[in-house]
């Protein structure tokens, strides 16, 4: 039988140690220009799963720009009541809330076809959001205080 002509010789008997220093040997010999190229490469790399993970963010945020334009809004339509105090039980029933809410819907359904601005569809959207939110704000409240 042949010997197996192995480029480090016949490595079958040694142990882990003599091994990686073989390894490291063959590394360090490859030379500083080996070495930038590996390097070069994982710039690269990781330049690539840079920017992919960019792009994966940036169609996320432009296919959720109406839920923080809409957010906004909603934001805004509670700062002009802020002077009402609130949502919280010292403030106001959870019937209360949901009585706002219904009366909002009703003006909503008589809204279509009245003639209305767009702005005006869009504000009772926004109030009808809110009372949806403190309702649900209000909710999980309860469920906190029972845990």
């Amino acid at each position: 039988m042949e010997p197996v002509n192995e480029p480090f010789g016949n490595t079958a008997n040694l142990d882990s140690q003599q091994i990686e220093d073989i390894w490291h040997k063959a590394d360090c010999s490859r030379g500083d220009e080996a070495h930038l190229r590996n390097d070069i490469f994982d710039v690269i790399n990781s330049h690539n799963e840079l920017l992919e993970e960019l792009n994966r963010i940036q169609s996320i945020q432009q296919e959720r720009e109406p839920v923080r334009w809409f957010a906004g809004l909603m934001e805004s339509r509670l700062l002009e009541n802020d002077y009402k105090g609130g949502w919280g039980p010292e403030n106001c029933s959870m019937d209360f809330l949901s009585e706002q809410m219904d009366r909002k819907c009703r003006r909503y359904v008589g809204l279509n076809g009245s003639g209305d601005t767009p702005e005006g569809f869009i504000n009772t959207l926004a109030d009808i959001a809110n009372y949806a939110m403190m309702l649900a704000d209000r909710m999980r409240r309860v469920g906190e205080e029972r845990t």
